[in-house]
């Protein structure tokens, strides 16, 4: 079974506010830390500003290994590291009437109790029973899918009842 994390290196495409850390195995000074900025570059020691915006963490590996073998001879593949360290690319936008609305960031692993839980928009008059969850699509062509979600199942998940004994 893959690591969680294998896959999330070899799907996520970061953007722009995505907290990066870039390593280089027995080169600590090369060690880089910051965010993706606006125009998708980050600033990684030695080589400066590098375009990291919608690459993967392996393909941004990649691109960082080609630049630091113009300094560094015989740096395996493997030396050079890539690592999301902050999720703040992607969003979740929850909507309540009358309390109005919140971003949550998506970190990959937020479920809908999460993002709920974290905006703060449940309130007693609230119906957890009918909660929308839209999903837009990528492309523009596609509509949005709305799914309806039962949140007191989602967090009860209730046993199959007992039948009831009669006397």
């Amino acid at each position: 079974k893959e690591n969680r994390l294998e896959v999330i290196n070899g799907t996520y495409r970061m953007g722009a506010a995505d907290e990066i850390l870039v390593t280089v195995r027995d080169n600590p000074d090369l060690t880089s830390r910051g965010r993706i900025r606006p125009d998708g570059n980050m600033t990684v020691n030695l080589i400066g500003d590098i375009y990291l915006e919608d690459l993967t963490p392996r393909e941004a590996g990649d691109k960082l290994h080609k630049l630091f073998q113009q300094y560094l001879r015989d740096l395996p593949r493997e030396a050079v590291g890539v690592e999301v360290t902050g999720f703040f690319s992607k969003r979740v936008y929850v909507f309540s009437y009358g309390l109005g609305e919140r971003q949550v960031p998506f970190t990959g692993d937020t479920t809908v109790v999460d993002a709920v839980s974290a905006s703060g928009l449940l309130a007693i008059t609230s119906a957890p029973r009918r909660i929308m969850v839209v999903r837009g699509e990528p492309d523009p062509q596609k509509l949005p899918m709305m799914l309806k979600v039962n949140l007191v199942d989602v967090v009860v998940q209730p046993d199959p009842p007992l039948p009831v004994a009669r006397p």
